[in-house]
């Protein structure tokens, strides 16, 4: 029993992304707590070990490392953890716990979806009945202001990684998922931000359609962005937040081609860089300006070896995270490792046992 509630501790205090008490993310404070309790009640640890876990857990400590060295070296005025914490708590989740039978991950999923639902309703009703900055001359930005790390661009992203979680298990297994996703869907259009909303909606067609309706629509949806692109560009560029973005890009592509060798390759350290003013929050010129290349690489091939390595289940995170990342996202965040851990459990039992989910895991990986 004590081992069943640790994988509770582990995996629902991440969930509190919330701004308040006075603390920028009382999730990370839940959930140093929950780690510790987890722990204590899992204990003796299960530390076997394949080739694929290893390879995974060697790159998430190699980033770790590496963003370690980067704030000492680079920002000594940093804490020297700064950006490493929920990588960690990756490490140590995938190193120590192994997958909870399998009712217990449909009843912590379950858990993790209620919850989710739960934070975003919050966050939803403060930003449109609560927040008291004036609406009469920013419009739709004066509802952009939550609990939700204080911008509802992550309130989008909160509520679309949930989502794409329903989406797997609605795929692979559990049926129970439909109405999750409509209200998770909801809370995606209240959070007003178009990279989570048209991300979502392309991204749902997308999954939903067959591998040979994918192969035809291919080139025939790169030959229409190519056509409209002047059109799409124009449209960003109309929005005040678009235009930031394209005005991001230009001013972080003439900062990286006037680098020197050394600063390209290690950028000049975590929260150092500032365009026109404004945090560079786009996940790319994030670690390309501020981790430089190697960063940049080492974030993206932990990525690729969890796409990889458990048979393009995490594709239903990652894609939607790069993605949404095009606009603004956190080279660390708690509801990216959440869901990882979630899908990095869930694959153990699709690539164990085929015959107890509705869709073969053949199926599932070709779709």
């Amino acid at each position: 029993m004590s081992k069943n509630l640790s994988y509770y501790f582990l995996c629902i205090p991440p969930l509190f992304y919330l701004n308040i008490f006075g603390y920028d993310n009382i999730g990370s404070i839940l959930s140093l707590v929950g780690l510790t309790i987890a722990i204590i009640f899992y204990f003796p640890f299960n530390l076997s070990l394949n080739q694929k876990k290893i390879t995974l857990l060697f790159f998430i400590f190699i980033f770790i490392f590496y963003l370690f060295s980067n704030n000492i070296l680079l920002n000594p005025q940093l804490n020297a953890f700064s950006g490493t914490y929920w990588w960690i708590y990756l490490f140590i989740s995938i190193l120590i716990f192994s997958p909870p039978p399998k009712r217990l991950l449909e009843k912590l999923s379950h858990c993790t979806i209620i919850t989710s639902i739960f934070i975003l309703l919050l966050d939803c009703y403060y930003r449109f009945f609560i927040n008291t900055i004036e609406k009469n001359d920013i419009g739709r930005y004066a509802y952009k202001f939550g609990l939700i790390d204080m911008d509802s661009n992550f309130s989008g992203i909160y509520a679309s990684l949930i989502f794409f979680y329903c989406l797997f298990l609605r795929k692979v297994c559990y049926k129970y998922t439909l109405i999750y996703m409509i209200v998770l869907y909801m809370l995606v259009l209240s959070s007003l931000s178009l990279a989570a909303i048209s991300i979502t909606t392309i991204l749902f067609i997308y999954f939903r359609l067959s591998k040979k309706i994918k192969i035809y629509l291919l080139p025939i949806g790169i030959f229409c962005m190519i056509l409209s692109s002047s059109f799409i560009i124009h449209m960003i560029e109309m929005d005040g937040s678009g235009s930031t973005k394209i005005n991001f890009i230009k001013r972080g592509f003439e900062m990286l081609i006037s680098r020197d060798i050394f600063t390209t390759l290690f950028g000049t350290g975590l929260f150092s860089v500032k365009l026109n003013g404004y945090d560079p929050h786009i996940v790319i010129l994030q670690l390309l300006l501020q981790l430089g290349l190697i960063g940049f690489i080492l974030y993206y091939l932990i990525q690729f070896i969890l796409i990889i390595n458990y048979k393009h289940i995490l594709i239903y995170v990652v894609l939607p995270f790069f993605l949404i990342g095009l606009s603004v996202a956190s080279i660390s965040s708690p509801i990216f490792t959440t869901i990882i851990i979630l899908l990095y459990y869930q694959s153990f039992y699709i690539q164990n046992d085929d015959s107890k989910f509705h869709v073969p895991y053949r199926e599932l990986i070709n779709n």
